[in-house]
């Protein structure tokens, strides 16, 4: 993880400088350069004459055609209803000008423009492309300020022009960047936004693994391991080697699905509840038991629903932002896990207060506990103190008039 401090007052500075740009008014002045109009074409000068067109050899037995001059150019006769356009670059005359389409530039892409909240079309000038993802790849995954957070999300997700790459070296794609970026700090949302604005045949292949950690979240299992299956060859990534191991276990591919497991051992240590949760879903294993997960990831989540196996309670405590987001969803965590997950979620940006009253509704309370709300939540305390007061609140009727 890349902590807030280590990264310096660059990134600070350059989130002050946005949030700056979000509050002040745009100036036409400043935020355009002036474009010259195009030099206006003179008309031919009279002391210039067309040149004479040579008359053809008088052919024997027919009269000598008259000598012609050269032909006056006329615009091609309209369409009924049509009106007849100038060549293109050529200005009419009232005043639009005609031209062709430039090409797009898919890192250039974003789902916010200056209008709706974007930070403008400018937002990366003087800079390199380099310097852009050396950025990006600095902001803090787990941003302790909510209102931080969504100044972040707003930046990743503007639709900016994109820096110029050096010619010289591999600098990578500045979309598949920001789309990693939105991931690892849990705006699952975001992402999806910027794969939604992404042409599915321009997107840059590096762009995969973040969808792919966005269907294995939706547990579409279907598409996270067709993409897992294109990006195999990238055996240096974590992720990727694990969504392997899920893959294969689903299709009970037991032998892939073991050496994976030997591989990743070799990696990252021993991971016995993904070993474990793998193992059942491979071999059909009901009643699977997990008690504990030391470093609960979402292939965790992932697996345990496959494998029918309830989560332990202590994953919804998780500091990793993908995992809050999932436990909120899980069905197989009980769901006083996935409140108190959703009151984190809340707190840090991840979760929408939406989600959370939808939680606080499906708790199941008696009569009598709803009916003293207030003695009850003194002796449950915590999430579900909060839960009950918020179905007793809402339960109350204020008589009109």
């Amino acid at each position: 993880m890349t902590s807030f401090r280590a990264n310096g007052g660059l990134w600070t500075a350059w989130l002050v400088l946005a949030g700056l740009a979000i509050l002040a008014p745009a100036h036409p002045a400043a935020a355009q350069t002036p474009v010259q109009a195009p030099t206006e074409l003179k008309p031919m000068e009279p002391s210039m004459k067309a040149p004479t067109r040579l008359n053809p050899l008088p052919v024997p037995g027919h009269a000598a055609s008259p000598p012609q001059t050269a032909p006056v150019l006329q615009q091609p006769a309209a369409l009924p209803g049509q009106p007849v356009l100038p060549p293109p670059g050529v200005r009419r005359a009232d005043g639009i000008q005609i031209g062709g389409l430039s090409s797009i530039d898919p890192e250039s892409l974003g789902y916010f423009n200056r209008s709706d909240g974007g930070l403008g079309a400018e937002m990366w000038r003087d800079t390199t492309r380099s310097e852009a993802i050396r950025l990006i790849n600095g902001m803090p995954d787990r941003p302790k300020s909510r209102i931080l957070r969504a100044l972040a999300s707003r930046l990743l997700l503007s639709r900016a022009l994109a820096p110029a790459a050096s010619s010289d070296t591999q600098v990578g794609s500045l979309l598949a960047a920001r789309g990693a970026k939105l991931i690892s700090m849990g705006d699952v949302e975001g992402a999806l936004r910027l794969l939604m604005v992404t042409p599915q045949q321009e997107r840059p292949s590096a762009l995969d693994a973040t969808d792919a950690r966005i269907q294995l979240l939706l547990y579409n299992n279907a598409r996270a391991c067709g993409l897992a299956r294109a990006s195999q060859s990238i055996t240096s990534d974590d992720f990727i080697q694990r969504l392997l191991v899920h893959c294969n276990a689903l299709e009970g591919k037991v032998a892939e699905m073991s050496l994976g497991i030997s591989m990743l051992r070799e990696i990252a240590g021993d991971d016995v509840a993904m070993t474990t949760l793998a193992e059942a879903v491979a071999t059909h294993r009901k009643n699977v038991v997990i008690e504990a997960i030391s470093d609960p990831k979402p292939i965790h989540l992932a697996l345990s629903r496959a494998a029918g196996a309830v989560l332990p309670p202590e994953i919804a405590k998780s500091d990793d932002p993908l995992v809050v987001y999932g436990a909120v969803r899980a069905p197989n965590l009980v769901i006083g896990a996935r409140v108190e997950a959703a009151e984190r979620g809340v707190a840090a940006g991840i979760v929408s207060a939406d989600a959370l009253r939808r939680l606080y509704a499906e708790v199941p309370f008696s009569p009598d506990d709803k009916a003293n709300a207030l003695t009850r939540a003194d002796d449950v305390g915590g999430a579900g103190a909060r839960t009950l007061l918020y179905q007793a609140a809402a339960a109350q009727t204020v008589p009109s008039g």
